[in-house]
This record gives C-alpha cells, sequence and structure tokens, in this order.
C-alpha cells in the first residue's frame, strides 16, 4: 500500500491535485496549498497543554517535593487541545470540503508520541 502512496505523491504535484499543507508549530501553524510560494494563512497555534504531576508513591498522598515528579500530556489533553482548532481552520478559513482534499503534514521533530498520535487521529477523523 505505501508503495501505492510513493508513486502517486509526484504525480499528486505535478496534477496539483488539491493538497493542503499544514506545519503545525510551537508558536505558529501555517496552512496552505502545495504549489503556492507562501501559505495562505498563519495562525497561531494553540497553546500546548501542561505536564502533569503524579505522585511516585503508588496509592499514597505524597509527602514531599521528591514524592512527585512532572510527565507530559498525555493523548486526551493533545486532542483536546488540536480538535477545535483544525476542525475551525477547515470551516473558517479554508471553507473547503475535507473530503476534496488530502493532506501533508509537516512533523516536528520534538513532537511527544502522543502528540502526533492525537494530530494524525484528528486528520483521519475529520471528514468521517
Amino acid at each position: 500500500m505505501m508503495e501505492d502512496v510513493d508513486e502517486d505523491f509526484p504525480k499528486a504535484i505535478e496534477k496539483k491535485m488539491n493538497l493542503l499543507v499544514f506545519d503545525i508549530g510551537a508558536r505558529f501553524t501555517k496552512i496552505g496549498f502545495a504549489g503556492e510560494c507562501e501559505p495562505r494563512y498563519i495562525l497561531a497555534s494553540p497553546e500546548a497543554p501542561k505536564m502533569r504531576q503524579v505522585s511516585v508513591s503508588a496509592g499514597q498522598s505524597p509527602q514531599d517535593e521528591s514524592d512527585i515528579k512532572l510527565v507530559p500530556p498525555n493523548y486526551g489533553a493533545w486532542y483536546e487541545t488540536y480538535v477545535d482548532f483544525i476542525a475551525n481552520i477547515y470551516q473558517d478559513n479554508l471553507q473547503c470540503n475535507t473530503a476534496d482534499f488530502s493532506v501533508i503534514l509537516l512533523e516536528d521533530l520534538e513532537w511527544t508520541y502522543s502528540q502526533k498520535r492525537a494530530i494524525l487521529n484528528i486528520f483521519l477523523n475529520i471528514g468521517a
């Protein structure tokens, strides 16, 4: 299946098919159409969810600060952060039907696994 995607990608660019490019950064999100010189929209990205405090001692209340550690946001926190943001981009800015466009998503190397999974699931489910 991946072979089909690899073969079709250059053809899609050549035919100028409806390809949206999303570059979701920590501060700004850039959105545009493949083949254009610059993004159509540059929007402020949503604020990242806060780190969570978790007790190291299972089942007990923390005695002091050494019993608490900070962990990155989970999948649900990232999903909630981006779902309305991405949906609003389609509805308000692009005003397009999600089924009519394929998406090229530029991945930030600093994204966590939970963040990547949440963003990809939003794009997969937004047109469903």
